[in-house]
C-alpha cells in the first residue's frame, strides 16, 4: 500500500502547500522578457547610482526599469543589461564591433 493511500491526509497537505506557495508570490514580480517588451532602453550615461544601492535616471524619484545599454565607437551596440526596479536582472550581454556576440556566447543575437 502506498504512502499517499494509507494516509489521505497526505494529499490535503500537499495541496494546501501549493496554494500556499502560489498565493504568496509577489504579484509585481516580472521576468526580464516582461521588461523588454515594456520598458525603455536607455543610454548607460542617463543612469545614476544612489547610496541605496540601485539605479535612477538622472533626478529620478523612482528606481529605473528597463534596458541600459552602450554603444561602440561605430555605433554598433557594446553590452547591455536588464534593470527592474533599480535592480540588476539577468546577464550582461556583450558584442563586439560587428554585433558578434562575445558574452555569454556566440549564439545570441542582439
Amino acid at each position: 500500500m502506498s504512502f499517499a493511500k494509507a494516509n489521505p491526509l497526505w494529499r490535503g497537505v500537499t495541496w494546501l502547500a501549493c496554494l500556499a506557495c502560489i498565493c504568496c508570490g509577489r504579484p509585481d514580480e516580472r521576468t526580464p522578457e516582461e521588461v523588454e517588451t515594456t520598458a525603455p532602453v536607455v543610454d548607460y550615461r542617463e543612469l545614476e547610482f544612489r547610496s541605496d544601492g540601485l539605479w535612477y535616471r538622472h533626478g529620478g524619484a523612482s528606481p529605473f526599469t528597463g534596458t541600459a545599454r552602450r554603444n561602440h565607437p561605430n555605433g554598433a551596440i557594446f553590452w547591455k543589461t536588464k534593470l527592474v526596479d533599480g535592480r540588476a536582472m539577468g546577464r550582461i550581454r556583450e558584442w563586439d564591433e560587428l554585433e558578434n556576440p562575445v558574452w555569454p556566447g556566440r549564439s545570441n543575437k542582439p
